[in-house]
């Protein structure tokens, strides 16, 4: 019928004797209703709204690079910057750093999973390689091949001499459900290495304070969510690539910094209460474009002038390319982007605050 609540779709006792009866119970109820007396029906309580839910991931990214996170999330703007101009139809002979790191990091997993055929298997490795397309021509891809191979048998031969050795494999990735004021943190920590009682983090370019991807303070962010989580690890350790390694060269390969928490963040709420502080930056850095210029946010918390100096030559080399330079224009002015009392200093002040990560590398 056209009108569910008709009366005409109703028939007294024709259906079950003394009742009237519908398909539809609501329609039924609502037929009744109708036509008779006003009264007031009570409410009933509705569910609570459902709490909002931070993704993990997203604090990672908000630790990584806050503006990146703003021109992604905010701006819906790709952060991918493809040639302006298309390569001449020549051979390549230069690696690019994304496939060096990514052939690096597929001969260590190889290395790694052990075996006795594993030369057989590592020569096998490197003619797919070559045949993939990904290594320059000639004595140049030679030249990137011995590169990769070299700085991956440095990496598993650095972890195994440490003392106790460095696991590399027989991670799990943790499930993480925490309840703070923001909302419902929710996401997984990987590299966890139950038996140590420890998370690893390996690779394949250097690792130091400043690092792309801030690789210390990202540890440090999962250590104190374990903590917050009820499952505490005693350290994070990372693995990667020694800054003054050269290909042939007798030096390490490696080089291994562990990050802890101060004995005060070793209490769960008080872990909490210091991750709840840096879930609350990231709906800053949704709002505000919280570009680091290099080291200069860092530096600009603790000195304006060193700031500056920092600024400055951040800007003066290839900046079009740079991420800031899409928010900023091609000439930002460092008392434009670091003005005192801005939602942009506020951000980098609070976060140098939260992260404080001592010479020995603890989160204090």
């Amino acid at each position: 019928p056209r009108h569910a609540v008709g009366h005409r779709n109703f028939h007294m006792g024709e259906v079950q004797p003394g009742v009237i009866w519908s398909h539809d119970a609501a329609a039924r109820a609502t037929s009744l209703a109708m036509g008779g007396d006003e009264h007031e029906i009570p409410s009933e309580a509705g569910s609570p709204p459902e709490m909002p839910v931070i993704e993990l991931a997203m604090v990672e990214e908000m630790v990584r690079d806050p503006l990146g996170l703003y021109l992604k999330k905010s701006l819906g703007i790709s952060t991918w910057r493809d040639d302006e101009e298309f390569p001449a139809a020549t051979f390549p002979l230069v690696m690019s750093d994304r496939d060096q790191r990514e052939l690096t990091v597929g001969l260590l997993d190889l290395l790694v999973a052990g075996g006795n055929d594993e030369a057989t298997r590592v020569q096998e490795w490197l003619a797919g390689v070559r045949a993939s397309g990904r290594v320059p021509f000639g004595r140049f891809g030679d030249a990137a091949l011995r590169e990769i191979h070299e700085l991956a048998h440095g990496i598993r031969r650095g972890a195994a001499d440490e003392d106790p050795p460095i696991p590399l494999t027989g991670f799990e990735a943790f499930p993480v459900r925490i309840h703070v004021p923001e909302g419902l943190l929710t996401g997984h920590v990987s590299n966890l290495h139950r038996e140590s009682n420890q998370l690893v983090h390996v690779r394949v370019t250097e690792g130091e304070r400043t690092s792309w991807g801030m690789p210390l303070h990202v540890a440090a962010l999962h250590l104190l969510v374990l903590q917050a989580a009820g499952m505490p690890a005693e350290r994070a350790v990372m693995v990667s690539r020694h800054k003054d390694w050269k290909v042939g060269g007798a030096g390490p390969a490696m080089i291994e910094r562990t990050v802890r928490l101060a004995e005060a963040l070793r209490d769960q709420a008080v872990a909490t209460e210091r991750l709840a502080a840096i879930c609350g930056l990231v709906p800053r850095a949704l709002a505000s474009p919280c570009g680091r210029f290099g080291g200069a946010a860092a530096a600009a918390v603790k000195d304006r002038e060193k700031g500056r100096t920092a600024f400055q030559s951040y800007v003066r080399w290839r900046f079009d390319g740079r991420k800031e330079a899409m928010v900023y224009g091609s000439a930002p002015r460092f008392d434009d982007v670091f003005a005192p009392g801005s939602p942009e200093m506020a951000f980098h002040t609070a976060f140098e605050r939260l992260f404080t990560i001592t010479g020995r590398y603890v989160l204090s």
